[in-house]
């Protein structure tokens, strides 16, 4: 999965009608299914610009998770993309060029973040997964995008 033409995809294709508190617990209640049944000890966190809506701690996800989500959200408020998508630009994860004015205490390039995207509005928020690794975050994210919308992931 880590070819950025996916992943562009995923971001072109995984725009929701419209969204709203309960679409958030929605998400959120999905991702907690599909990790209860894998057993990830991961954090999900879905969040408007302006505010958290959803935070949830699977077990094994420790504080440190909930700074990673964080991080990520910043960053895709700040540059409207993908995290993953990001590492696949720069070809590496890790801390941005000191000339963006990205401080590596509020961003980071790792995956995980995935712009919350709503028809007629645009990106209004993030859905973050922090605990796999970036580009597993990144798969766990947009799964949960491709099952709310029923989209097959093939």
């Amino acid at each position: 999965m880590s070819d950025l033409k996916t992943v562009l995809e995923q971001e072109r294709r995984l725009v929701l009608p419209k969204f709203d508190e309960d679409i958030a617990f929605e998400l959120g209640t999905i991702g907690w299914r599909i990790a209860s049944e894998r057993q990830l000890p991961i954090a999900i966190d879905i969040r408007t610009f302006d505010r958290q809506i959803v935070y949830l701690s699977r077990p094994g996800a420790s504080s440190n998770n909930s700074e990673w989500v964080r991080r990520k959200a910043n960053t895709v408020r700040r540059f409207l993309k993908s995290t993953y998508r990001i590492v696949l630009e720069q070809g590496r994860e890790g801390e941005f060029s000191p000339k963006t004015g990205a401080d590596i205490a509020d961003y980071v390039m790792a995956g995980g973040g995935f712009p919350i995207v709503v028809q007629n509005a645009g990106i209004i928020g993030s859905l973050t997964i922090s605990g796999l690794t970036g580009e597993e975050d990144h798969a766990f994210a947009a799964q949960i995008l491709m099952e709310h919308l029923k989209i097959d992931p093939a």
